[in-house]
């Protein structure tokens, strides 16, 4: 069931005990948690690798010819753009600067795997719960009022968080260790030490 904003600010008010609301009015408090809410959902967005935040696309590349001689390509990064993953082909060879732009010397076909803003109703339950829990927490201290309630949902949101990356994190298989250096030459050292 996809969940709104206001559901989600609704939900972190019944938990600091404000009762539920039915849309964004113009009172302070909801306003504050409005804003709130959108500054934790981008920071907690580009702040972690949450694969249901991940996608890849290929970029379009500009025209434009850059100042900077160390690159001969721009790219535009797109609207929803929040954070880096990696760049297909494999490159380190880039930087990103102002109004979404990224100088590379890789030429046609570059594909970018990032993070990105996603829309409130596509947010998974598990991430919900832990950000309800983590604007409630923020709307607790800014109110100031029971700093008992306040520690309580700051441990809270910390255990909502765990969760939420350990559910995300089985969206994407583990892949076991190839090489192991250190182990592999145990056996070696031990042969020569005898």
């Amino acid at each position: 069931m996809p969940f709104t904003k206001v559901q989600i600010i609704s939900r972190a008010f019944n938990l600091i005990g404000k009762g539920s609301i039915s849309n964004i009015g113009t009172d302070q408090l909801s306003a504050a948690a409005s804003d709130a809410f959108d500054l934790l959902l981008e920071a907690d967005l580009s702040g972690g690798m949450w694969r249901f935040a991940a996608d890849i696309i290929q970029l379009n590349q500009l025209v434009q010819v850059p100042i900077d001689s160390r690159f001969r390509y721009i790219y535009q990064l797109p609207s929803d753009y929040l954070k880096l993953i990696r760049l297909y082909p494999q490159t380190w060879d880039f930087e990103i600067y102002k109004d979404g732009k990224i100088y590379t010397n890789v030429n046609n076909n570059l594909f970018l795997e990032y993070i990105r803003m996603v829309d409130v109703t596509a947010l998974p339950p598990y991430f919900v719960k832990y950000i309800t829990h983590e604007l409630a927490s923020w709307l607790a201290a800014s109110n100031a009022q029971q700093p008992a309630l306040t520690q309580y949902l700051d441990q809270k949101t910390d255990i909502y968080r765990s969760q939420a990356m350990a559910f995300d994190a089985q969206n994407r298989p583990q892949t076991p260790m190839v090489s192991a250096p250190v182990i592999s030459n145990r056996f070696i050292a031990t042969v020569i030490a005898d």
